[in-house]
């Protein structure tokens, strides 16, 4: 899996000190999965509000990712569930593009 420049970035920004690092707007999960990659111990959040994508995401984590603790959620990132969760939260929101005529995230 390659990542844009953007998400490169994006990625070594991340600091190890997280117990909830939650991609919002994850589109098809490559910044996730690139943390996932690099043995977090944070547990990896997927989020996106189309249920295909989060589908796609969740059979490809199952495949590859089996040993590693991430979560696929298909909902509004205004409704991120970080109460449920205890410890420290990274919020990224990093996947929405400028091309969008409709508001999804």
């Amino acid at each position: 899996m390659k990542l844009s420049n953007r998400l490169k970035l994006v990625e070594k920004m991340v600091e190890p000190n997280y117990a909830h690092i939650w991609d919002c707007c994850c589109d098809h999960g490559f910044l996730g999965a690139s943390l996932l990659s690099k043995k977090t111990k944070a547990t990896v959040h997927f989020v996106d509000i189309v249920p295909d994508l989060i589908d796609e995401i969740e059979t490809k984590l199952k495949r590859f990712f089996s040993g590693s603790a991430w979560e696929a959620h298909c909902l509004d990132v205004s409704l991120l569930p970080l109460q449920r969760y205890d410890g420290n939260h990274l919020v990224i929101i990093a996947g929405v593009g400028g091309g969008f005529n409709r508001q999804i995230c």
